[in-house]
């Protein structure tokens, strides 16, 4: 390191102009204190200045381009092409102070100026923070808090549930005052005059608690009976849902079954039900499907049941696909608090679809069934037919309609069926395996044909006698 004579700044041994003023300062260092100056001048009137306590003299490096004419009042150096007067009026030691006091305030004012730029710049930073999370806010924040109430009462469903607190499903699925509200609009439709509705609003209180307490009697009988433990229970999403989708759906669904019904009422069911429910302050476009994940036991007066048991048993009696049924729930708005709903298009609107296409598909079986007999029984009205079925063995035995076993009838029963181009399928009940028709022809019995379905073990006979449904 080295100073500059002029200004006194510190300069780094590379530099050979000062930066500060201007300055030649060489390769050497050129600053000395006025005690080296005396020092030296009382012993060689013709010094070169050299390093701080360096080697002073005529021997110097610098004795070819620095020379010294005046004492030290009025001293003169020349630095190549450049001269400067060294004198009390020049830039002499004074001056050297001077320098350094400007020096220091130069440096003060360029502290205070970077400390207004980073004041300003984290001014400006943080009113950009403040103005993003504002919008993030009108944007967002709604969304999150209503999230946030959802979830927690969805986590409050699930803690129900597996404590079968059966008051507290109750409170969970719909409020008081709605199930109020709807019991007195009940009442009303079957024409009750005010009286009556106001009587059965005093009335409802009661039946309220009766309804509650007894469903809580029956969960606290069934806890020592039923053990439901719920793992790994995890919300995944919660998105905004329109209901609307699973009107339409449903439609969908009901005109594959039946193309030839336009389903006119059933489009009208969004409507409907909307205007029904707002009238209860209920926003049907303000649903929330939450999406979740678990794993369950489920433990039956001390057996636990498989899966497979839980998804058969679903499907049979409720016609209830259980693992859609598991998968999400919905929640509702009213009076400002959240309700939760079990998944309502497996649980309410698929049993209904399955129900009326089970039913569908029965008439439609029993007509083709018909069909199937009485094209038989005209065959065997025929003296040559009949004949050609008692030679082949056919009387009283089960025949399935396939390709395999009409080959073993006779022809002329085979153009009375008019089977030879595609043969009938039966619908009802082919999810669970009965995929065919068959016949069997009673030989002096009372009826003479009767048509089955069957899985290939069972037979369901369905004409000319048929299972209620």
């Amino acid at each position: 390191m080295k100073r500059c004579w002029r200004c006194n700044a510190i300069l780094e041994d590379t530099n050979e102009i000062c930066p500060f003023c201007g300055n030649y300062v060489g390769k050497e260092n050129l600053y000395y204190s006025k005690q080296q100056y005396n020092t030296q001048t009382s012993d060689n009137p013709f010094f070169i200045p050299g390093d701080i306590g360096g080697t002073m003299g005529n021997n110097n490096s610098f004795d070819k381009i620095h020379k010294y004419e005046e004492p030290y009042e009025n001293m003169n150096y020349s630095y190549g092409a450049n001269s400067y007067n060294m004198s009390e009026n020049g830039y002499g030691f004074n001056q050297l102070n001077s320098g350094k006091t400007e020096q220091k305030n130069q440096q003060k004012t360029m502290k205070k100026n970077k400390g207004k730029k980073k004041t300003i710049i984290g001014l400006v930073c943080l009113s950009l923070f403040l103005v993003i999370a504002i919008i993030f806010i009108i944007l967002f924040g709604k969304n999150i808090i209503i999230k946030h109430k959802i979830k927690e009462r969805t986590n409050e469903y699930k803690r129900c549930l597996e404590n079968l607190d059966g008051k507290g499903i109750i409170e969970l699925t719909a409020p008081e005052k709605l199930i109020e509200n709807i019991y007195i609009d009940m009442w009303s439709l079957e024409g009750d005059s005010m009286t009556n509705i106001s009587d059965k609003r005093d009335e409802f209180e009661e039946e309220y608690d009766y309804i509650v307490n007894n469903y809580m009697d029956e969960f606290e009988l069934s806890r020592y009976d039923i053990q439901l433990e719920i793992n790994r229970f995890k919300i995944n999403d919660i998105e905004k849902f329109n209901i609307e989708e699973i009107f339409d759906n449903t439609i969908s669904t009901y005109k594959r079954i039946d193309q030839d019904n336009d389903f006119s009422y059933e489009k009208k069911m969004y409507s409907l039900y909307k205007a029904e429910l707002e009238k209860y302050d209920i926003n049907l476009e303000d649903f929330y499907k939450v999406d979740i994940s678990l794993d369950f036991a489920l433990t039956i007066d001390g057996r636990v049941m498989t899966t497979d048991e839980i998804r058969e048993t679903c499907k049979t009696d409720f016609w209830i696909d259980f693992d859609k049924a598991i998968d999400h729930v919905y929640a509702y708005k009213y009076n400002g608090e959240y309700y939760i709903l079990p998944a309502i298009e497996e649980c309410v609107f698929y049993p209904a679809v399955k129900q009326y296409e089970e039913r569908y598909n029965h008439s439609k079986d029993i007509s083709m069934a018909d069909t199937i007999r009485t094209n038989i029984e005209t065959a065997m009205s025929s003296e040559e037919c009949y004949k050609d079925i008692e030679e082949a063995g056919l009387f009283d035995k089960i025949i399935i309609i396939s390709e395999e076993e009409l080959r073993h009838i006779p022809s002329k029963l085979q153009d009375e069926l008019g089977f030879n181009k595609e043969l009938p399928e039966p619908k009802y009940k082919a999810d669970e395996g009965f995929d065919h028709f068959a016949i069997r022809m009673n030989s002096g019995y009372n009826p003479p044909v009767v048509v089955y379905i069957t899985d290939g073990d069972e037979y369901l006979e369905i004409s000319p006698y048929t299972d209620q449904y």
